[in-house]
């Protein structure tokens, strides 16, 4: 049976290795349904946040917040909202 390559597929099988906890693998996943979405915020939020559970705070932050600046997106905001929970600085949502 041929592999199927939809966003929806690659998005899946990123859910799949983040709960895992195979980040590496999950960011490569979700790179993948961004490509092939075309650019969906909600995509971008799970991408830095794979990156930012990678122990690479800086440059998940800085993708989700630039996303913010383009498109004011719930997606990109709320990915934001998650990364700075799971960082612990919950204070930095607020604003």
């Amino acid at each position: 049976m041929p592999a199927i390559n939809t966003a929806l597929v690659a998005e899946t099988r990123g859910d799949a290795y983040y709960n895992l906890g195979q980040f590496d693998d999950a960011r490569a996943c979700y790179e993948a349904a961004l490509k092939r979405q075309n650019g969906s915020a909600g995509v971008l939020a799970k991408v830095c946040l794979a990156t930012i559970s990678r122990r690479q705070a800086e440059r998940g932050l800085s993708r989700l917040q630039g996303a913010l600046r383009r498109t004011r997106s719930c997606g990109a905001h709320e990915g934001l909202i998650l990364a700075l929970v799971f960082l612990n600085h919950i204070e930095n949502g607020a604003g």
